[in-house]
């Protein structure tokens, strides 16, 4: 009976172990696809992150170029800027020395003649310390009236109807704006 017990146990015993190696094994092969599904998870996860880190990137890069590229063209646009207004301000003290020289005195006079042929009679507007200037200029011309008044460098020329502007500011923006793209090409700033 001893040995029946014995037997039986060994029996059991035996029963149990291969139960537990089975359980064990069917547990380590959960234990693997789990793992292998956690790894492929893992991969996919970290996969569509790389990418989505990729995307975001380029579209940070894409604004940072763009931004780049902004304030290039707004450095390019404030330097064009003060080129063009220092381009007017020499343009306008040329004019004002030409008219001082008496180079502009032919022009000056071509101008009343071709505004007479239309007009008939003209006021002839000045500064007042270049009236006499003018008048001077002028003086064999007929149906021209000359009046002194505040105004910037250079003249008007009123008819009955019109007004003929010839002050220096106008005609030195009038000059760069008539020839803005090859002024900006030769001073190397012809964008914007």
């Amino acid at each position: 009976m001893k040995n029946n017990i014995n037997e039986l146990k060994e029996k059991i015993i035996g029963n149990a172990k291969e139960e537990a190696a089975m359980v064990l094994s069917r547990a380590g092969k959960a234990k693997e696809r789990i793992l292998n599904q956690a790894k492929q998870e893992e991969k996919k996860i970290k996969e569509e992150a790389e990418e989505r880190g990729k995307i975001l990137f380029e579209k940070e890069k894409s604004r940072i170029i763009s931004k780049e590229k902004m304030d290039e063209k707004k450095e390019l646009l404030v330097l064009r800027k003060r080129l063009f207004d220092l381009l007017f301000a020499d343009l306008e003290k040329e004019l004002n020395s030409m008219l001082k020289k008496g180079k502009l005195d032919s022009w000056i006079i071509s101008c009343c003649k071709e505004i007479l042929k239309k007009e008939k009679e003209i006021s002839f507007v000045a500064e007042e310390e270049y009236i006499n200037y003018f008048e001077e200029i002028c003086k064999n011309m007929k149906n021209i009236n000359f009046a002194g008044e505040p105004i910037k460098a250079g003249f008007l020329i009123r008819g009955k109807d019109n007004e003929y502007d010839f002050r220096f500011s106008v005609l030195a923006e009038n000059i760069i704006k008539q020839n803005m793209k090859m002024i900006a090409a030769k001073l190397g700033v012809n964008n914007g």
